[in-house]
């Protein structure tokens, strides 16, 4: 008997989520994009997205819940690609994991990134991001750096993360041509202690 090409349901459940969690998201964006944050309803997002209400509310708790991926995801991938640079220039690796993570889909990751950026209401999602992507810099900048003292390291991994938070959002609003500029231009004033062990 052959055997069966059917994914198991728990894959089938993990891509169909994954499906739907993408068609809220753009609906949001548009609608977002097109009226604003405010004037945007739960029930506009789910007829745009095609689903039911009930459909909606199983995979967002509220309207702030339709771009909590791209909060969540961005800084996560952001340390899974400059980890996978690791070990090697310290530099570098922040640079290339930057560009690297925000290469799938630039496009819809430019606009919710800017979206995000623009909507008040979203900012202290986006910091709490940033904050957690900073704690995580801090485990593998131990390694990387064992000339550096506990306080040193977190000083330097928040500075990194402020760097490519404005990086960023300068280029999702167009002020800077490609991310890699954006990126090399932000950290400049730290790219020293990156570079090269501090005396």
């Amino acid at each position: 008997m052959p055997e069966s090409r059917v994914p198991p349901v728990s894959t089938l459940r993990a891509r169909r989520r994954v499906e739907t969690m993408a068609l809220i998201e753009a609906a949001a964006a548009d609608l977002f994009e097109a009226q604003g944050y405010e004037q945007t309803t739960v029930e506009q997002i789910a007829d745009r997205a095609g689903i039911s209400m009930r459909t909606f509310y199983r995979h967002c708790a509220s309207k702030d819940g339709t771009l909590v991926g791209e909060l969540a995801d961005g800084p996560a991938t952001f340390i899974r690609h400059l980890a996978a640079h690791l070990p090697g220039p310290l530099l570098a690796a922040v640079v290339d994991g930057f560009v690297e993570s925000i290469a799938v889909e630039p496009e819809m990751r430019r606009r919710l990134t800017r979206i995000i950026v623009q909507t008040p209401a979203l900012r202290a999602s986006w910091l709490a991001a940033g904050r957690q992507a900073q704690d995580d810099l801090v485990e593998l900048f131990q390694r990387e750096r064992p000339d550096l003292g506990a306080l040193a390291v977190r000083g330097l991994a928040a500075a990194t993360i402020a760097a490519l938070t404005v990086a960023v959002e300068s280029w999702a609003i167009g002020e800077s041509p490609s991310a890699r500029e954006a990126a090399a231009e932000a950290l400049s004033t730290i790219a020293p202690a990156l570079a090269r062990p501090m005396p």
